[in-house]
């Protein structure tokens, strides 16, 4: 019988009450002390009018009170939005109003996102008695398996990000297959590294919950810092859902794993040379593949090392994939065609979107199901011999960075909102192998009577221009989504059609080619060094001491490679000190 998810969780916590189901920052919350204190906050969202199709906002930083949070929502019949707290103010409000959300859960120092929403706030941390004198009896509600569960933002091509209605009985599905295959039981330790805002936690949090397991918790800022990461990991972690991306950084941080050790790949294709590494740190290594729009998962498979390719392997349970071609017929094995996903797992489609809905939402002419639904993703695939899918790219223009999925007309259309900005095109390059990048090239938007500027002005004008659109997009977007370099062209080439020709664009390069002359040049030893590191990691030439590392194509993933490496070269640097001096000049003062 399918239950709601939050049912799947009270079941264990009436079973092991005393058992550790959450760790974080080196303490424990056990299943009974998780059930009490999610029951009072349902409570006080019932008294607030949540119910069955209720929308309620979270946005909390990763900690005990994250899933206390959304297994509240849950209870109380509602179903959660979840507000990343790095998303910027204005793409929060915009979510707010889109999904009519009633009511916002938040922490006191990120409740500034919401602006006009402040009258519908619940600040956790602010008065935690109203929460503490609740009822800690579980509440009644009349939620059912169709009922909604959350909504998940993804990157939308026209500009807006769309909301992905995801029942209950879908996520149970999931759950359900996850149990399986990989597996989980009561004696796992599931490390959950994933923004509540991105669908793995559906998997990270509840299935352990489901079954008895421990959930340690990760928030943002260690799951970007390698080494931290890496001693949480080394400290009885059984299982680990990631993207190549993170278990590359983890590699690179000395990382040397666990023959106990479950690991599941995910988000992003897993590099052959990725998982050749994997291969010898894990017990089984697992690559899984599904849109936000299936729900977590649609296909994976356990890799073999004498598998002839990697590919995101056979469909989960109760799901269907299939191969067809432009007439949506099925092709035969080894031909390609775009991936269509049917079965249990597909999304109840977009909120406020029915035209789009309606497009990749479609009826599944292959099912005895009545009223059966397959959803149209964009992807292209084939089958082979073995029965297995490869996974061949996208058909438009979505990539997948460091996990995330982004659409690169999103980021365009918010590019040309900059009024300096009369036309934008976004790629995303790989500057170095597994580590994609956006660059943005822009077309200046000038006046009629604009003076024409010296080569040198030019350059000193155009460094200005790309500061200022670079602070315009991290108010407007992701800080996943914002460009990290900026080329301004005087032309776009064209192709025979007239069109842009994408694949013409120069590789992006953050510094001039003829640097201007107030470059500061560095001097001392120190600086000279993290010149040298920068200049090698980032792929920049020329790089100047007053060069902020964030914006010449750095994250502050690659900053604690930089750390690690300016330490073996004497260089007493860290996290603190960095963080507050991103440039040469600042941290060497620092120093």
């Amino acid at each position: 019988m399918i239950i709601c998810i939050h049912q799947l969780f009270e079941k264990q916590a009436e079973k092991t009450p005393e058992a550790v189901a959450l760790i974080f920052e080196g303490k424990t919350m056990t299943y009974g002390e998780l059930e009490r204190r999610a029951n009072q906050l349902a409570h006080l969202l019932q008294s607030h009018g949540v119910g069955p199709e209720v929308l309620v906002g979270i946005c909390i930083r990763k900690s005990f009170e994250v899933v206390i949070g959304v297994l509240g929502i849950l209870k109380a019949g509602g179903a959660y939005v979840p507000i990343d707290q790095e998303t910027p103010g204005e793409l929060a409000e915009y979510i707010l109003n889109d999904s009519q959300t009633q009511l916002v859960i938040a922490e006191k120092k990120l409740s500034q996102k919401f602006g006009s929403f402040t009258k519908n706030l619940i600040i956790y941390d602010e008065s935690p008695e109203k929460i503490n004198d609740q009822n800690r009896e579980r509440p009644s509600s009349t939620v059912s398996p169709e009922n909604l569960a959350y909504i998940i933002y993804t990157s939308g091509s026209t500009g807006r990000p769309k909301g992905v209605l995801v029942e209950h009985k879908t996520a149970y599905n999931v759950l359900q297959s996850v149990k399986e295959k990989p597996g989980i039981t009561e004696a796992d330790t599931l490390i959950a590294m994933g923004k509540l805002s991105f669908d793995i936690p559906t998997a990270e949090i509840y299935s352990p919950l489901m079954v008895g397991a421990k959930v340690l918790l990760v928030g943002n800022e260690t799951v970007k810092n390698a080494q931290e990461l890496r001693k949480l990991i080394e400290n009885g972690v059984t299982i680990i859902y990631a993207t190549p991306y993170h278990y590359k950084m983890l590699m690179e941080a000395g990382w040397k794993g666990d023959k106990s050790l479950n690991m599941i790949s995910t988000a992003e294709a897993l590099p052959p040379n990725i998982a050749k590494i994997l291969f010898n740190l894990c017990e089984k290594l697992w690559n899984f593949y599904g849109p936000t729009e299936t729900t977590v998962f649609a296909t994976g498979y356990q890799l073999r090392e004498d598998d002839p390719c990697i590919t995101i392997g056979y469909p989960v349970k109760n799901a269907t994939v299939y191969i067809l071609d432009e007439n949506r017929q099925k092709v035969e094995n080894g031909v390609k065609g775009e991936i269509y996903i049917g079965g249990k797992g597909v999304a109840r489609g977009y909120l406020n979107r029915p035209e789009l809905t309606a497009e990749r939402f479609l009826p599944d002419p292959f099912s005895i199901e009545p009223g059966a639904r397959m959803y149209r993703s964009g992807d292209i695939g084939r089958i082979i011999e073995s029965g297995q899918i490869e996974y061949l790219g996208r058909e438009d223009d979505q990539v997948k960075i460091h996990g995330f999925r982004i659409e690169l007309g999103e980021v365009e259309n918010i590019l040309v909102q900059h009024p300096r900005v009369g036309q934008a095109v976004v790629l995303a390059w790989e500057d170095t192998p597994g580590n994609k990048k956006l660059a943005a090239y822009i077309l200046e938007e000038k006046e009629q009577d604009a003076i024409e500027l010296l080569s040198q002005e030019r350059e000193v004008h155009n460094e200005r221009l790309k500061d200022e659109i670079y602070q315009f997009c991290s108010q407007k977007l992701n800080p996943y989504m914002v460009p990290k370099s900026f080329v301004i062209m005087d032309k776009f080439p064209l192709n025979q059609n007239g069109k842009i020709n994408r694949k013409a664009l120069p590789k992006p390069d953050d510094r001039p080619k003829n640097p201007p002359a107030d470059l500061n040049t560095p001097q001392s030893y120190d600086e000279k060094i993290l010149a040298l590191i920068w200049s090698d990691m980032l792929g920049v030439h020329n790089i100047g001491t007053r060069d902020n590392f964030f914006e010449i194509g750095g994250n502050i993933l690659l900053g604690d490679q930089m750390i690690s490496r300016a330490k073996s070269m004497g260089l007493s640097i860290n996290e603190k000190n960095f963080a507050k001096n991103p440039t040469i000049d600042s941290l060497t003062h620092a120093l």
